[in-house]
C-alpha cells in the first residue's frame, strides 16, 4: 500500500496525470522538489496551490519552506486509503 508521494499536475489537454512513489519507498521532499521545478520550468508556469497527502515528504519543513520561497500555497489532504469503501469492486 502506498501511502504518500503522489503529485498531480494538469497537463495542456486538462487531464491530470499521476506520479506515484514506488512501492518500495517513496520519493523524499527534495526528490518532489526537483520533479516540480523542472515541470514548473518546462511549462513556463507555476500552480497556484499544491494539493497532497500529509505524506513526511510534503509535512515538512524543507517542502513548506520550497513553497513559501516559489509563492504556492500548499494545500493537504488525507494519506490515501485503499481500504476504503468506494475502493470495493461494486455488486
Amino acid at each position: 500500500m502506498n501511502q504518500g508521494g503522489m503529485v498531480w499536475w494538469p497537463s495542456d489537454s486538462l487531464q491530470p496525470f499521476r506520479v506515484e512513489a514506488s512501492r518500495a519507498r517513496p520519493p523524499s521532499s527534495r526528490a518532489i522538489q526537483k520533479f516540480l521545478e523542472r515541470t514548473i520550468q518546462k511549462n513556463g508556469a507555476k500552480p497556484k496551490y499544491i494539493i497532497t497527502d500529509k505524506g513526511s515528504q510534503f509535512w515538512c519543513d524543507g517542502f513548506k519552506g520550497w513553497c513559501k520561497g516559489k509563492k504556492i500555497k500548499p494545500r493537504f489532504g488525507a494519506k490515501a486509503m485503499t481500504n476504503t469503501p468506494s475502493s470495493f469492486p461494486s455488486r
